[in-house]
Formats: structure tokens, C-alpha cells, sequence
């Protein structure tokens, strides 16, 4: 079963049997739909590039951040 979780200020009554609440007048929004199109033309983007070994990649980021450091 669900929870349904509000703030106390929406209370409006509550007794043994029943709860009133005062439910706001607009409705959630709906989730945005993705949209697939746009990844799958993106996809293209970096196969071009030449793949490289990481180790050698982490030494050569860490080597150009060492030279930008003061």
C-alpha cells in the first residue's frame, strides 16, 4: 500500500474514522519523456576518436595539471 506523505498545515480534521485534508488545487507534473532521438544522433560523436590506453590518459591529464599549477 502506498504512503502518502503531507505537511501537518494540509490537516483539516481528523477523527476516529476519517482523515480531511486539504489537497492542493493543481496536479503534480508528469515526468518528461526522454527522447531517444537525441541520444541516438549523438551516438556518432565519439567514434571517430582514437581510443587510448587510461593509464597512459590518467598520466598525461595529470601531467598537463601539474603543468598549469603555479
Amino acid at each position: 500500500m502506498p504512503k502518502v506523505i503531507l505537511p501537518r498545515e494540509r490537516l483539516i480534521c481528523m477523527d476516529e474514522k476519517t482523515i480531511t485534508i486539504d489537497l492542493p488545487e493543481r496536479a503534480p507534473k508528469k515526468k518528461k519523456k526522454i527522447d531517444y532521438s537525441v541520444i541516438e544522433r549523438s551516438r556518432g560523436l565519439l567514434k571517430g576518436r582514437v581510443k587510448e590506453d587510461p593509464v597512459k590518459y590518467q598520466r598525461r591529464i595529470r601531467a598537463e595539471w601539474e603543468r598549469k599549477l603555479p
